[in-house]
Parts: C-alpha cells; structure tokens; sequence
C-alpha cells in the first residue's frame, strides 16, 4: 500500500500525537536536515526550516537532501523539496538570517520544540535563553571534529536553562589522533 494513510500507519503509535505538533529547525545542514527527515518520517504536522545558506560541493555529500540536488541551492527550499513527498507535514522554508532576540522570537512563537542545529555556541546560547522566555522545549545538536565528536543538550520547560548551567560552554579537550593533526592544526 502506498497511500498516504497506509504510510502513516508505519510511522507508529505517535503519528496522530505528532501530526498536531510543529518543530522550528535552525540551521539545515548536516545535521538539520537529517533531523527534519526523520520528524517528517515520523508525521510531525508542521516543520519550520530556517538556514540563510546555500548547499556547496563540500557539503552536499552530507546533506540529507535529493542526491541530485544542484550546488547553489538554498538548504532550506532543498529541504522542502526533498520533503514534499510527505504531504501530511506542512515545511515552511525561511532564509532568514536570526541575529536579533526578536526575529528569534517570532519564529520560535507557536511551535512545540525548538532545535538549534547551527553548530554555532553563542547562537545556540542565544536561542536557548529565546526558548526558555517563552517556555518552549529546546534541542541544540552540533557535530564536531568531521562528525567525530556529536554533542546533544536538551531544555525542557522544568530545565534549568542550557546558559545557566555549570560548564555549558566548555568541551573537554580531546587530544588529536595522528592523522587529524593536518587536518586542525597544532
């Protein structure tokens, strides 16, 4: 069955749950938009793409995106292209660039969870203390080190705020293996 019922029902028990719910995703590269695949795989009702970035040579092998998108391409309107074949979530591409408290504001107004996916600390600081203002879950996901390093934080309305916590912008350091030395530097 290929239907759009029949696709539903193999999303799970929480397709209906989810289907009520829309998700704002800022930065839909590497990882945004795998995150954005799989909450519209999972039947999220509305999915909001915000990145103000083109898709590049370099990054394309690692974007979730058609395998034949073209270079130049916005990563949101790439997005949302990819996804439109799911036709039971509404994708709402934004090429906006967030640098104000207030655009920030406006976006992440009426949505059930905000992802910060920028890998960008002060950004995901910032979008933190935005979430937390209006009570709105939040999730900051960043790769590091060519994908070797993942780091996943989560703010939920009974949270202390990610920008409150002990440490929060601090990493360990991490010795380089041998062969990432060219790669980052001495």
């Amino acid at each position: 069955p290929k239907g759009k019922v029949e696709r539903l029902l193999r999303g799970g028990a929480d397709c209906s749950t989810l289907h009520a719910k829309s998700v704002l995703i800022v930065g839909v590269g590497a990882v945004g938009s795998h995150i954005a695949q799989l909450l519209v795989r999972s039947a999220i009702g509305r999915l909001r793409l915000v990145d103000y970035d083109s898709l590049w040579p370099a990054n394309l092998i690692r974007h979730a995106a058609h395998p034949g998108t073209e270079a130049g391409e916005m990563k949101v309107h790439a997005m949302a292209e990819s996804l439109a074949s799911y036709d039971w979530t509404a994708v709402d591409p934004d090429t906006a660039i967030l640098q104000e408290p207030s655009s920030l504001r406006q976006r992440i107004e009426g949505v059930n969870l905000a992802v910060d996916a920028t890998g960008d600390l002060a950004f995901a600081e910032l979008m933190s203390r935005v979430a937390a203002e209006s009570s709105t879950p939040f999730v900051t996901a960043a790769l590091y080190r060519g994908g070797s390093l993942a780091r996943v934080r989560r703010q939920a309305d009974s949270d202390r705020p990610i920008t409150t916590r002990r440490g929060h912008a601090h990493y360990p350091e991490i010795e380089p293996a041998p062969d990432e030395i060219e790669t980052l530097g001495e």
